[in-house]
């Protein structure tokens, strides 16, 4: 009953109504042109990390929503200080942050993974 409903809606607004629904057509729904602007190669040892303007303000954005409700899986506080104090001017590659910071590989990843996704770092 519901889509008939729908279909009837739809079907009786006219053709130059801006919020008619039309087709579809198929290239809109291309995934490449979807999601053209994701990264297109994972992160490794060897990706160079650059801190951005506010690259030293993750504390305050743990503190939001959307970061917030994954707190508890998170590495603690001290692992992002350590590899956001790590990263230099001209940038820093994944590998050195952890062996200069004791950081095994994964904590690594998860902390430069979840500042990039905060705006902290960029990654290239």
């Amino acid at each position: 009953a519901f889509w008939d409903e729908l279909t009837t809606i739809r079907t009786k607004a006219p053709a130059d109504d801006p919020h008619r629904m039309g087709r579809a057509y198929a290239d809109r729904l291309n995934p490449y042109r979807l999601f053209a602007n994701y990264p297109t190669h994972q992160l490794t040892t060897d990706s160079i990390l650059l801190k951005r303007e506010n690259g030293s303000d993750f504390a305050a954005l743990l503190a939001d929503p959307l970061f917030n409700q994954a707190r508890n899986t998170l590495p603690p506080d001290d692992a992002f200080v350590g590899l956001l104090g790590a990263v230099s001017p001209e940038g820093t590659t994944l590998g050195a942050i952890c062996a200069a910071t004791s950081l095994d590989l994964e904590t690594g990843l998860h902390c430069a993974s979840m500042l990039a996704k905060m705006g902290c770092l960029t990654i290239a």
